[in-house]
């Protein structure tokens, strides 16, 4: 399945929907932060759906304010559609990307 990623550097985004054929259980979230000087906060959540309307969280959310790539996946909770939606408060020069892909 191809991955899709949701970026953005200030305030929030909720990104493009991944769709599966069936529900599957198998989904990874690789979040990469980068900045000139740190944000306040972040939080990147994952999201499932069966539907592509109805949204629910899969797990906690990643609320790491380090430079970095951190993985996070779901083997539990079933759904046909996944994205992911995050928050950025304060820093400069922040980007955030996070990138899912049904495995």
């Amino acid at each position: 399945f191809p991955s899709h990623d949701n970026a953005v550097t200030t305030g929030s985004a909720t990104g493009t929907a991944l769709e599966s054929p069936n529900p599957r259980t198998n989904v990874a979230l690789a979040i990469t932060l980068a900045f000139s000087t740190a944000p306040t906060s972040t939080s990147t959540q994952l999201q499932g759906s069966l539907d592509g309307t109805n949204w629910f969280n899969i797990g906690a959310a990643n609320t790491s304010v380090a430079a970095g790539t951190v993985a996070a996946s779901s083997s539990t909770i079933p759904a046909r559609f996944f994205r992911a939606t995050s928050t950025i408060v304060g820093g400069t020069g922040v980007s955030l990307t996070a990138v899912l892909a049904v495995v």
